[in-house]
């Protein structure tokens, strides 16, 4: 049992010397500036086109539609379907 309990307590002390080194560790913050700013300019963009954006995607999704309900027809009709 303290074989169990030293075990415990060293990955503990492990964590939280990892945790503790990777809240200090400043390396990434210029790739999260640009991360937000990256999404702030694809936001803006989709404010901007959203009008074009949605006709854009209700036009492809009635063609994807149209598409769907001919093969299914076609598929009904064929005579590999009657067995």
């Amino acid at each position: 049992m303290q074989d169990f309990q030293n075990f415990l307590i060293a990955k503990y002390v492990e964590a939280k010397m990892k945790m503790d080194g990777f809240l200090k560790n400043e390396k990434g913050e210029a790739n999260i500036i640009a991360v937000i700013l990256v999404l702030a300019i694809v936001i803006a963009i989709v404010v901007i086109f959203r009008k074009s954006i949605t006709e854009m995607v209700n036009r492809l999704w009635n063609d994807i539609s149209s598409s769907f309900n001919d093969a299914t027809a076609n598929d009904l009709k064929s005579p590999l379907a009657n067995g």
